[in-house]
């Protein structure tokens, strides 16, 4: 997947999110894993997020709470995010704003010092969650946002941000493995 890897880090550099896409199997996960070694925060979308709004959005303040329990937050960043997580405190009142919510969830991932958000089986994942990802990358980031789903079963608001002309979402498909490319992962699992 050497090829794979230099798309990834070039895009990652060049300041795109990037989606790797791809039937069951063939390592989308893995890749990801090895892109947040250092820095990054990964988390999982799981089958039913779809039927609860911010459910990927509350396993990520979870996990960096988990991470950095005494990330500085200011109250207004915490209430937000506690619309989505409770566990935070008293959530927000008014209507919704997934401008605030992006704000707030940046805030809460430089606060807990990951340089690189992986986000993984996306096609699980509830619309409220991925409508804020491209707001991530409205304004000064250093962010880096690494996806992952089955191409076949790409939500709509993943399918949107694609299709958007400012070329911020990277589409990354995979291949199954050539016969050699299979040899070398063998030899570099050590079987």
């Amino acid at each position: 997947r050497e090829a794979e890897r230099r798309a990834i880090a070039s895009a990652l550099a060049a300041g795109q999110a990037v989606l790797v896409s791809g039937t069951p199997g063939l390592g989308k996960s893995r890749l990801l894993a090895e892109f947040g070694a250092a820095d990054g925060l990964g988390v999982r979308s799981r089958p039913g997020d779809a039927e609860r709004p911010y459910a990927l959005l509350e396993r990520m303040v979870l996990a960096l709470r988990d991470r950095a329990p005494k990330m500085a937050l200011t109250e207004e960043h915490r209430a937000w995010l506690a619309r989505a997580a409770p566990a935070l405190g008293t959530p927000m009142g008014g209507p919704d704003s997934p401008t605030a919510m992006a704000r707030a969830l940046g805030t809460a991932l430089r606060a807990a010092q990951v340089g690189t958000l992986l986000l993984d089986d996306l096609h699980n994942a509830d619309a409220a969650t991925l409508d804020l990802l491209p707001l991530l990358f409205e304004g000064p980031h250093a962010l880096e946002l690494l996806l992952a789903a089955r191409r076949s079963e790409w939500p709509a608001a993943l399918k949107s941000w694609h299709a958007r002309e400012d070329g911020e979402l990277l589409a990354l498909e995979l291949r199954p493995l050539a016969e050699a490319d299979i040899d070398s992962l063998l030899d570099e699992l050590g079987g």
